[in-house]
């Protein structure tokens, strides 16, 4: 199975554990038509998802909760070899948000050309535990803070990534650390970013 699958409206919140896997040799398109979210996913719900490219999501929301264009997380999510291109949202968190209590490990994925009006042009992580390996961050911004990345309390661990081209107004062209997260930084990689500091502590 190849192609492209372009949503007519947003797809049921998913409730229950699943796995949802592309093809291991060419990832499957899901875009959003620049109008709706992908991925809703409940408190407790435990979902692995890979082998997917998630395109042109768009989410007008508010920048407390759910606002994230391709997946919003309150439960627990995996992530693998998982493109992420072109998505918006008027909240914060371009291509993901994961909300209090949830869990979210992204591992060997892609994240390209994520806006945000408000903060994280790729990845919001409020109050969680989050867990980046391997990914790249290329062209990501954010018109306030963290152009690729915030993080909000809780804990978050990044190891082996590559930033670069990422960009923010208020800060943290990268990476912006906001009210006693705790991040761990491992053998991280930063180029060509902004001029809001690659790296930004609050």
């Amino acid at each position: 199975m190849s192609g492209t699958i372009t949503l007519g409206n947003n797809l049921p919140k998913i409730e229950k554990n699943i796995k949802i896997t592309g093809p291991s040799l060419k990832n499957i398109d899901i875009s959003g038509n620049d109008e709706y979210q992908i991925f809703d996913i409940g408190v407790s719900a435990i979902v692995e998802i890979s082998n997917l490219n998630l395109n042109d999501a768009s989410m007008n929301g508010e920048e407390d909760e759910n606002c994230s264009a391709a997946i919003y997380n309150a439960g627990n999510l995996t992530i693998t070899n998982v493109k992420f291109s072109n998505n918006h949202t008027n909240g914060s968190g371009g291509a993901i948000q994961s909300n209090t209590g949830s869990t979210l490990v992204v591992n060997n994925s892609t994240f390209i050309s994520n806006t945000a009006t408000s903060m994280a042009g790729a990845i919001y992580a409020y109050d969680c535990t989050t867990t980046i390996n391997n990914c790249i961050f290329d062209g990501n911004l954010s018109d306030t803070q963290g152009g690729a990345i915030l993080a909000d309390k809780g804990n978050i661990t990044i190891t082996s990534s590559t930033f670069r081209n990422n960009n923010s107004i208020g800060g943290g062209s990268d990476i912006f650390i906001l009210d006693g997260a705790i991040l761990t930084n491992n053998s991280n990689t930063f180029d060509k970013n902004g001029g809001a500091g690659e790296i930004y502590t609050n």
